[in-house]
């Protein structure tokens, strides 16, 4: 099965911020941030308007892509942009995501967070699930933490001698 990957760059209204991400479905991604559906960076600025984007087939190009944007200057930023959207127009239209789909994507979302909240939990629970005991129920038992071994010459802590006769002994 293909799948394609987007690297992308979004900036506000005024083109102050950049953020940079990367996702294998640009489509909904870019609704998302147009509505606020995540917390964080994008929603404190209202960074919402699509600028830039550049398609991959292998997601490890996509991220090495992403990793690569995220340390460049905002100068380098700006004349990528510019290269290729010479008007800083919001690219989201050309994506098909119009002023119709997003009123439909609020109203969703506005209607149902409960059922959108239980989903992204659910989705996290089945990808930590932890392996059960078959004697007790406990995920206890099969848990192993590792230990650090202690360091050569140190087994614990050293206490001050409790009286003067002591340092004449560990002196000798």
């Amino acid at each position: 099965m293909n799948y394609n990957f987007y690297v992308y760059i979004l900036t506000n209204k005024h083109r102050t911020v950049f953020y940079t991400g990367v996702t294998n479905n640009l489509f909904r991604r870019i609704i998302e941030h147009k509505i606020k559906i995540n917390e964080g960076f994008t929603n404190d600025y209202n960074v919402n308007r699509l600028v830039h984007y550049e398609l991959f087939f292998n997601i490890k190009d996509a991220i090495a892509r992403e990793k690569q944007l995220k340390k460049w200057r905002r100068l380098w930023k700006m004349n990528l942009i510019e290269k290729n959207n010479a008007n800083w127009d919001d690219l989201t239209e050309s994506l098909g995501v119009t002023a119709k789909i997003l009123d439909s994507a609020k109203t969703f979302f506005k209607k149902t967070p409960a059922i959108r909240i239980a989903s992204v939990l659910e989705s996290r629970k089945r990808r930590w699930r932890l392996p059960r005991s078959e004697d007790c129920g406990h995920i206890s038992n099969k848990l192993q933490v590792p230990t650090n071994p202690p360091r050569p010459g140190r087994q614990g802590k050293r206490q001050a001698p409790t009286n003067p006769s002591d340092n004449r002994k560990r002196l000798q």
